[in-house]
């Protein structure tokens, strides 16, 4: 068994003033080794569509930068993209949560690249790369697994429920079987 042992703190980069919603607040890995996060309108839609705001934005970020540093805007426009991932082929791929009756949308993270709506209310909390086509998405409201499917246009299908209890978050192990938590534990979901 590994350990994790207590290191120095560092700090990467100090980003905006939190709010009561919106926040985002997701990490992964970015191919090149960059800090991907996820920055939510913080409370401020008007703000997303503004180049100059971090509101409703993928940032990347230099793990060894400092604190200081401007990250390098992947793709803007979102509601509270917390639930992406990347792909093994570098692809970014967000399902963006969003309050009331705005639309949660799911596409690519990079770029100006169309996104399209969910077929319903979920509220993502996660999302899983499953193949070059295929992703899973975790729900906070609905409590369910959602698989969908990117096609050539890409548009994007529902495909089903892959199960219930999902609730904060999703992910794929290394050998291609999915985790979620349930609010109160992990579980496997076979596929």
């Amino acid at each position: 068994m590994e350990r994790v042992l207590p290191a120095p703190r560092v700090r990467v980069w100090t980003g905006p003033q939190s709010a009561a919603l919106g926040n985002g607040g997701h990490l992964a890995v970015l191919a090149d080794g960059r800090l991907l996060v996820g920055i939510g309108d913080l409370g401020r839609p008007s703000r997303t569509a503004d180049p100059g705001a971090l509101n409703g934005k993928l940032l990347a970020l230099d793990p060894g930068g400092p604190a200081s540093q401007r990250p390098a805007v992947l793709s803007g426009g979102w509601n509270n993209p917390f639930a992406f991932a990347v792909a093994p082929d570098g692809r970014v791929w967000v399902a963006d949560n969003a309050p009331g009756r705005r639309l949660e949308r799911i596409g690519s993270g990079t770029g100006r690249a169309p996104r399209f709506p969910l077929p319903r209310r979920i509220a993502p909390s996660g999302l899983a790369v499953l193949s070059t086509t295929d992703v899973a998405v975790c729900g906070v409201a609905s409590g369910t697994l959602e698989r969908f499917r990117r096609r050539p246009d890409d548009s994007w299908r529902a495909l089903g429920t892959l199960g219930p209890g999902c609730r904060y978050g999703v992910a794929r192990l290394a050998g291609g079987a999915l985790v979620v938590s349930t609010g109160d534990g992990l579980r496997e979901v076979r596929r």
